[in-house]
């Protein structure tokens, strides 16, 4: 399951050689957004100056570092078959002794150079406000709500998985949980990323095979994640997940076998809870086919998702009268229990913003799991 010494070096090496290419990415993609009004008109043409020449000299760098990156993956992958990491402090902090902990999970789009075109939000490493980055953005939002672990989806970029963790730990964080991917030099790795105050045991990872995934989801190694804590002697069991994207009914059968075959048994064990990105409304399917008969999904009819900032930052087509589709509100994550085995009571979820903008096109789900 852990990554070797090398095959996290190799990884890396393939993660800096890719540098210009999404430099070049990022560039291109800001010449898409709709131009701003007078005030800050000519400003953002100068940026757009600046943004082709350095594509000009990007591009031709991304092309020559691409066969050099495989390898690097490649190597990765054939030096071992881990792709987590698990990260401890140096003293090992008490466990915690609570009856309760405290959780936020969040789809934080950590994804570079595609959130704007996946979630409508800004690169992660791009300053929002008083905020060096989105990055450190979404960290104060957390903050702020005291949780004891926060659970993440879409972690996709290391160099904002490393931003993360030396934010979160001076935060108080001290364990920490991520997918480098290194075992697959093609396909995404899962995403899921977990940040704890208190040790993290049991750990596993139950990736979703290819005959239960679908659509463009058939090239992300998507999953699982889960681990227990101890609140009294008793543990409680977190289920981390983000199940097949896109729409249709194939994308939606691939998802009822994921939680069917491999989600709902790990909920079975014992007192557990899921957090994360279902990508599907539950109130709209059959949950015995999808594995929910007898669970309670506290967020279901919430919407948790939204494509505002595609209307903001890339000009997407509103609804006549400026307002955005019906259909942009999405009910998409899930806060999945038995409630006859643990208490949550009165979750919520938080849209994040700074400056009134997007922080992520998800909002965040807080909530307090105990017995």
């Amino acid at each position: 399951m852990y990554v070797n010494g090398v095959q996290k070096f190799f990884t890396y090496a393939g993660y800096y050689a890719n540098a210009f290419a999404r430099k070049s990415f990022r560039d291109i993609e800001r010449l898409t957004h709709p131009m701003p009004q007078v005030n800050d008109y000519w400003a953002e043409f100068g940026e757009r100056i600046k943004r082709v020449g350095s594509a000009v000299f990007t591009i031709p760098l991304s092309a020559a570092l691409f066969i050099p990156s495989l390898v690097f993956y490649f190597i990765a992958a054939r030096t071992g078959r881990g792709r987590f990491e698990l990260i401890e402090p140096k003293s090992p902090i008490n466990f915690w002794r609570e009856r309760s902990v405290k959780v936020v999970s969040l789809n934080a789009c950590f994804q570079d150079p595609w959130s704007p075109l996946t979630g409508g939000v800004a690169l992660p490493f791009e300053r929002m406000g008083d905020c060096a980055s989105r990055i450190a953005g979404i960290v104060n939002a957390i903050s702020d709500e005291a949780p004891t672990i926060y659970l993440g989806q879409e972690f996709e970029n290391l160099g904002a998985q490393d931003e993360f963790i030396r934010l979160m730990q001076q935060k108080g964080f001290g364990y920490f949980l991520r997918d480098l991917g290194s075992s697959d030099p093609i396909c995404n790795h899962s995403g899921l990323f977990v940040a704890s105050k208190v040790p993290v045991q049991n750990i596993e990872f139950i990736p979703y095979p290819p005959e239960d995934r679908a659509g463009l989801a058939k090239w992300s190694n998507q999953g699982a994640l889960t681990f227990t804590v101890s609140a009294q002697g008793k543990e409680i069991r977190f289920v981390n997940v983000h199940l097949n994207y896109s729409e249709g009914e194939e994308n939606q059968n691939a998802r009822n076998r994921q939680l069917k075959r491999h989600v709902i048994p790990l909920l079975n064990r014992g007192s557990s809870v899921l957090f994360g990105d279902l990508n599907f409304d539950t109130s709209k399917v059959d949950r015995a086919v999808s594995g929910l008969l007898g669970f309670t999904n506290a967020l279901e009819g919430t919407v948790t998702c939204t494509d505002e900032g595609k209307h903001v930052l890339r000009g997407k087509d509103r609804n006549p009268g400026g307002q955005p589709c019906a259909d942009c509100q999405e009910k998409i994550d899930g806060l999945i229990y038995d409630p006859s085995k643990v208490k949550v009571p009165n979750p919520f979820i938080k849209p994040l913003r700074l400056n009134n903008q997007l922080l992520s096109d998800h909002f965040a789900v807080v909530a307090t799991v105990g017995f």
